[in-house]
């Protein structure tokens, strides 16, 4: 329901692969409204935290996938979801599978959303 962060060390990335020839939903990447973080880090983690649960808790979100902006957060890139193509984007940016509430999540590799996740940590 919110976009989310996998890491916050600077040097983790994620790698996605669209695999999926049919369906199109891509991955978005958004701004924090209240805070205006985009990439949570040690030294903001709380403060985005502390804000965006004081916001839930006031007002609860309808169970579904981000689909561009909102009051919360405003989507700053959208990354189609083409077939073959591969994003990669630090994991602590906020960011969330753009997939419209009607769009088809099947089990079967086929029809549904087929993506492969990579996560890399680069060590200095």
């Amino acid at each position: 329901t919110v976009p989310h962060f996998d890491d916050l060390n600077e040097n983790f990335f994620a790698i996605l692969h669209y695999l999926s020839p049919s369906h199109k939903s891509g991955t978005s990447l958004y701004r924090h409204n209240e805070t205006g973080i985009e990439k949570v880090t040690t030294q903001n983690r709380d403060i985005y935290i502390n804000s965006l649960s004081k916001q839930l808790s006031q007002k609860p979100r309808e169970q579904k996938y981000m689909l561009g902006s909102d009051e919360l957060f405003t989507e700053i890139y959208n990354i189609e979801g083409v077939f073959n193509r591969v994003a990669i984007y630090q994991g602590a940016i906020l960011h969330s599978g753009n997939i419209a509430p009607n769009e088809n999540l099947s089990h079967d590799p086929k029809k549904g959303r087929l993506t492969a996740n990579i996560f890399v940590r680069i060590s200095k």
